[in-house]
């Protein structure tokens, strides 16, 4: 599976949902988003550091999406952002996406 890569302005405030469906078996539900966290991504070595350019404004769960809310972000930086939720079988589960940060 791929992971999910998007872009934004430093400025901007956007909303990114991200589904769990192909991860649940027939009948289960996220029952809740235990966290969600950004780092810096460098595109050449895959190494991820802490940050805290990029701001997680909030998250909202509807199983089996949750949406993530952020802003803010350095110009020409690559963050790595991860959900992890628990499962209504108690299993837990990560989901990664790519946000490019650029001024277009």
């Amino acid at each position: 599976m791929s992971t999910p890569s998007y872009t934004k302005q430093p400025t901007e405030t956007r909303t990114y949902d991200v589904t769990f469906l192909s991860l649940l078996v027939t009948g289960e539900t996220v029952s809740s988003v235990d966290s969600v966290t950004q780092r810096v991504m460098d595109p050449v070595t895959g190494a991820r550091t802490a940050t805290t350019d990029l701001t997680i404004v909030g998250n909202t769960l509807v199983t089996p999406v949750v949406s993530v809310q952020l802003s803010g972000g350095v110009e020409g930086v690559l963050y790595d952002v991860t959900v992890e939720v628990t499962a209504s079988n108690g299993d837990i589960i990560e989901q990664q996406f790519r946000l490019y940060v650029t001024d277009l």
